[in-house]
């Protein structure tokens, strides 16, 4: 009875996680997101804890500076996993048929792809590099005119230093990216969460020495490590395989796939749509730095990263399936593409409502969490300055949802290889982002969320939504 009662419980289980997708690659990639949530409030205490309210600005000021890299990526690495999920499995084909000319064209589709993603990739990171630079320069100096107080020092040594960093990972991002759509998932989700674990401990290490913002140079530092050991030593197998590819076949197969005719036309699209995108969403600390005060940037600084791990949390279902789901649309599976798909949203959108809800409800309770402090005669700790409100936190969360929503869309469309909906991104992005600029200028940081949300639901969400199932209905 025990060993038929303990196998009818691993069946329930195995239904359980079959039914949330669950696989090795999701595992890790939830490890992520949960050590992300769990770390999460560990490292905003010790922030509260050794940064005053305008260095946490600066802290976050650097950090939204870092994060116009996704900018400068152009929306290229999901494109690049999807043409890798392809061409790994048009590659499998091939060997299983024996058809030597088929494989050799497969191989010389994908020395293309790492050739060419290098180059770009390359020349992105430069440009970032130089670009976030001005930017930081401009945002800080802007900041410290409007409130008269000059403390370069405290900005300007960690800027100059965090941003060749990043500009490097930019540069490696590419193989990553390749990498996961050949078949690498796991080993990429692990390296992720090893990466993060890393980071947290040498951030946690360097706060509490009392290194202030510096300690965001040096995750950023763990960060570059790991991204370079991946591909340049445990996977270098990979790439000298490609590397050393020459036959006399190839120059046929150049003209069966190039970058300039295969991958570009979906790049510039899903270009516009990341950049549209990344205008609407990812300066909203840089703009309260600009038009309010440190401190205000700082409190919604440290509620966006929040937000943030919780958007991780729910995108970790889309993210790791999506290689799969391209697989699946390359040998022409695309019932079993569609199912996946369909339950991987569901799973992913619930998980998000669920977390943004239960943060709202956090930052609600936070006075009684301070007056818990003081009857247990504790040092005292104030929390509540260090957040937003939670009216604004439940507007920030309508805007969330609806991006995670058009998001999923878009992810979906990208797996069937088809070009990104570029014209119903623009309108929304491009609608978000004049509301969010415009309201924070002028109504600070209630009126900056308040113009996100309500683009992103009333515009953004129904012109996507409508067009996305005119492509399902092709």
């Amino acid at each position: 009875m025990p060993d038929t009662l303990r196998w009818d419980t691993h069946v329930k289980s195995r239904r359980v996680l079959d039914r949330l997708q669950m696989d090795r690659p999701l595992a890790y990639a939830l490890a992520e997101r949960v050590w992300q949530i769990v770390s999460g409030p560990l490292t905003i205490w010790l922030l509260i804890r050794e940064l005053s309210e305008s260095s946490t600005g600066v802290y976050y000021g650097v950090g939204s500076v870092l994060g116009i890299q996704n900018l400068f990526e152009l929306g290229l690495l999901n494109v690049l996993i999807g043409h890798a999920g392809h061409a790994s499995a048009a590659l499998q084909r091939s060997k299983a048929d024996s058809d030597a000319g088929s494989i050799s064209s497969a191989r010389q589709r994908m020395k293309i792809l790492i050739d060419a993603s290098g180059r770009w990739f390359a020349i992105a990171a430069l440009v970032f590099a130089a670009a976030s630079l001005a930017i930081g320069w401009y945002t800080f100096t802007r900041t410290e005119k409007a409130t008269t107080v000059s403390s370069s020092t405290e900005w300007l040594g960690p800027l100059l230093a965090v941003v060749p960093l990043s500009a490097w990972i930019v540069a490696l991002s590419p193989r990553l990216a390749i990498l996961e759509g050949s078949g690498f998932r796991e080993l990429i989700y692990k390296f992720r969460f090893y990466q993060r674990l890393c980071g947290s401990f040498v951030m946690w290490t360097a706060l509490l020495c009392g290194l202030g913002v510096w300690s965001l140079v040096l995750s950023t530092l763990v960060q570059l490590l790991w991204t370079i050991y991946i591909p340049m030593f445990h996977c270098r197998g990979f790439f000298r395989e490609y590397q050393m590819f020459d036959s006399a076949e190839a120059i046929e197969s150049q003209a069966e796939f190039s970058w300039i005719k295969d991958v570009v036309p979906a790049q510039w699209r899903a270009a516009l749509v990341s950049m549209a995108h990344h205008f609407a969403t990812q300066y909203f600390v840089i703009i309260v730095l600009m038009f309010q005060t440190r401190s205000a940037a700082g409190r919604l600084g440290m509620t966006l990263t929040v937000t943030a791990a919780i958007q991780a949390v729910a995108l970790a279902w889309v993210q790791t399936k999506f290689a799969v789901i391209s697989d699946h649309h390359g040998a022409g599976r695309r019932d079993e593409a569609g199912t996946l798909w369909r339950r991987t949203a569901i799973v992913s959108t619930s998980l998000l409502v669920l977390g943004l809800g239960s943060l709202i409800s956090l930052i609600a309770m936070l006075p009684l969490v301070e007056q818990a402090i003081a009857w247990a005669g504790l040092r005292p700790l104030v929390l509540v300055t260090r957040f937003i409100t939670p009216l604004q936190c439940f507007v920030l969360s309508v805007g969330c949802i609806a991006s995670h929503l058009v998001g999923l869309q878009g992810f979906y469309v990208l797996a069937r290889k088809a070009n990104p909906l570029v014209v119903p991104m623009m309108i929304g992005s491009l609608s978000a982002t004049a509301a969010v600029w415009i309201g924070g200028a002028t109504f600070g940081t209630s009126g900056m969320l308040i113009g996100y949300a309500a683009t992103m639901a009333l515009i953004a969400l129904p012109v996507h939504t409508f067009a996305y199932w005119k492509f399902r209905q092709r």
